[in-house]
């Protein structure tokens, strides 16, 4: 069996209770950074979260911008 080198270990989102929270659906899924969302409702105020992890021993590149920017569009639109 071939091994796979893998960076990062991921993203997690800790919220406390008595906080709802809905976790959000992304199309894409990004090659240059780390993503997880949520919509978190707390005493009836919803707000969107959007952790990102990029590692920072690479320089921003063009498919950062890009892959950021179409995840930005989607959330928007989604909203």
């Amino acid at each position: 069996m071939a091994s796979r080198k893998q960076r990062g270990g991921g993203v997690i989102l800790l919220y406390k209770n008595g906080i709802t929270a809905k976790r959000l659906a992304f199309s894409i899924t990004p090659s240059t950074f780390e993503l997880i969302g949520a919509t978190m409702t707390f005493s009836g105020c919803a707000v969107v979260v959007l952790v990102v992890y990029r590692p920072g021993g690479e320089a921003i590149g063009n498919l950062f911008y890009d892959e950021f920017t179409a995840v930005l569009e989607q959330l928007a639109q989604s909203l």
